[in-house]
């Protein structure tokens, strides 16, 4: 057998990614069977959010960024969450309202993707909008997330867009976890 080709960094990161997607959709089809729909959701969406603020507050700390404050400001660390944490996993647009609100529109989703390959699609509300709510919490800014996850859009036929409203504040950081 020949030597395996070495992975890029960007491949790398995306094989993490694309893992970490099949580990959440396994996981709910998991605890689902077990616990029932609305648990799995709820307990999804919880570790979701809560995994979302670790990552903002990591990588706001690992790069040292500045206190994030204004819509703009966290598009940019929106960007690099994304490109770091979760590479191909959303095709998404933005459209920018005005100074506090924008609308993502996401045209490609592989947590979708994985829970239609599962099978539990029809049964899972998405994660993450609250994956976002952790970003948004993690970086310490006042915000307005809707709408509220009720299952699939995409699963549904719909078009998934999620508006994000944020409240300029004052410069502030929450803690970093342990």
């Amino acid at each position: 057998m020949s030597e395996p080709k070495l992975a890029t960094p960007l491949q790398r990161a995306a094989l993490i990614a694309r893992c970490w997607m099949a580990h959440d959709a396994n996981w709910f089809a998991v605890v689902e069977s077990s616990l029932g729909a609305e648990t799995a959701n709820r307990l999804s969406r919880s570790a979701a959010q809560a995994q979302g603020r670790f990552e903002a507050l990591e990588v706001t700390r690992i790069f040292a960024l500045p206190a994030i404050t204004t819509l703009d400001e966290y598009l940019t660390a929106q960007e690099l969450l994304l490109g770091l944490l979760a590479p191909g996993v959303l095709r998404h647009e933005i459209e920018v309202v005005d100074d506090e609100t924008c609308r993502m529109r996401v045209t490609r989703c592989q947590v979708h993707e994985n829970v239609v390959h599962r099978g539990v699609a029809g049964r899972y509300a998405c994660g993450v909008a609250a994956r976002i709510a952790g970003w948004l919490q993690g970086l310490g800014l006042r915000y307005a997330l809707g709408p509220s996850a009720d299952g699939c859009p995409l699963g549904r036929g719909e078009a998934c867009v999620y508006t994000i409203t944020v409240s300029p504040r004052p410069a502030t950081r929450p803690r970093s976890p342990p």
